[in-house]
């Protein structure tokens, strides 16, 4: 695998993991229109730099990160720092049937936190092409076999009592780059990933931009060839 596509999946697994962190302590809302505004939190705690783990209190504590693609889906074992200490991986484009794939998932992660002497974690967080952050669903994934509306909150929430959070994957990926990646530094960027499909994450002023429904910067799914061949979205001459 290319360098650049295994660290796009690397740095959406610790995204997750800062996403959960937020939301413990406040700072994100699961209501329509509501700022999210990720980096505040991290400016709170000194411990989210790699080079300052010494100072890191959550040194010990894990939470579990779940990359889901077209393809494949990666589930990580994230120490706080950043530091993705062990990974499982599955075929999504071998299920038909969400909720058997949830249960699925979340054997690898029991198996992750059994061979790695972890009994609890701090929450997961699942980045998904078009995951809603507020939703905590995924919403007519052209590029996945289960379709329609799949609440992916509720179903892990069937098996555990930790915090759930959900979000789109290259928001994800942006988000990534933006405290760990290539974006360290930068206020204002785009990400793309290239997968099964094609999408997209803005940063403006060092947030990341959600909109009111949890989808706005995403150019995945744009025309580029009209009358193309057939997307699964049910379009033509789509980008993926």
């Amino acid at each position: 695998m290319p360098h650049g596509m295994e660290m796009a999946k690397k740095v959406r697994l610790v995204f997750m993991v800062f996403a959960i962190l937020s939301a413990k302590i406040g700072f994100t809302r699961q209501f329509s229109g509501e700022k999210c505004d990720f980096f505040s939190v991290f400016k709170r705690f000194s411990v989210f730099s790699p080079s300052d783990s010494k100072k890191d209190t959550f040194m010990n504590t894990y939470s579990i990160g779940i990359d889901i693609g077209g393809t494949n889906t990666d589930i990580g074992l994230v120490r706080n720092d950043g530091r993705v200490m062990a990974k499982k991986n599955i075929t999504t484009r071998n299920y038909f049937d969400a909720s058997i794939y949830v249960s699925d998932v979340y054997d690898q992660i029991k198996l992750l936190m059994t061979e790695n002497g972890v009994n609890t974690v701090d929450g997961i967080g699942v980045a998904a092409p078009v995951g809603n952050y507020y939703t905590g669903c995924i919403e007519n994934a052209s590029n996945l076999n289960f379709k329609g509306i799949t609440n992916l909150r509720e179903m892990f929430g069937k098996y555990t009592d930790a915090p759930i959070v959900v979000s789109n994957d290259a928001n994800a990926a942006a988000y990534g780059e933006l405290v760990y990646g290539g974006a360290r530094g930068m206020k204002h960027f785009i990400m793309f990933t290239l997968g099964t499909g094609v999408g997209s994450g803005v940063v403006v002023d060092g947030k990341l931009v959600l909109g009111k429904t949890g989808g706005a910067g995403e150019l995945g799914h744009a025309i580029l060839i009209p009358e193309g061949r057939l997307c699964g979205c049910g379009g033509r001459g789509c980008n993926l």
